[in-house]
């Protein structure tokens, strides 16, 4: 009804015999001035068309240039600054620049004892104290020293124990 209202030139016998209407209606539903509404509904859309093409065409110019596009992200930075920022709670303090360790300066020299098995295998302990007869071994294996055999330890610093 309303396109044919806003797009013909006289809509009232249009509007008769597409709806089946009388005269007296036809003249009823043209005196609403809907064919004035329509218009002012298609100038809005209208404006807001023209808007929207120029926003866009700022955007493209924007996007195209890289000095406009920093402006805009300093602009945008600055405003999200100005709505949140505050004063920094804690104090920036200036520190002596940072000093290189070397692995032996990072590591404790811990006491270590070795001890070789009756079956070849090498055992170690924390500490110097240890008695070799007194630590675990795998099974069939000990710490046992046949007649004449001298025992064989030895006490360290580990680094990595």
């Amino acid at each position: 009804m309303i396109r044919i209202i806003r797009e013909e030139d006289e809509p009232k016998p249009v509007l008769m015999k597409t709806f089946k209407i009388s005269d007296i209606q036809a003249e009823a539903i043209l005196d609403l001035k809907l064919r004035n509404l329509a218009k002012l509904e298609e100038m809005k859309i209208r404006g807001e068309q023209d808007e929207l093409s120029e926003e866009r065409d700022a955007l493209k110019k924007t996007l195209g240039s890289d000095a406009r596009l920093k402006t805009l992200i300093k602009r945008e930075l600055k405003a999200v600054v100005d709505t949140h920022g505050d004063a920094r709670r804690a104090p920036l303090l200036s520190v002596k620049e940072a000093k290189a360790f070397s692995e032996l300066e990072l590591t404790t020299a811990d006491p270590l004892t070795i001890v070789l098995s009756d079956k070849g295998w090498i055992r170690a302990a924390k500490g110097h104290e240890i008695d070799p007869e007194s630590l675990s071994y795998k099974s069939g294996d000990g710490f046992r020293l046949p007649q004449g055999q001298i025992q064989f330890t030895h006490r360290c610093a580990g680094l990595d124990r």
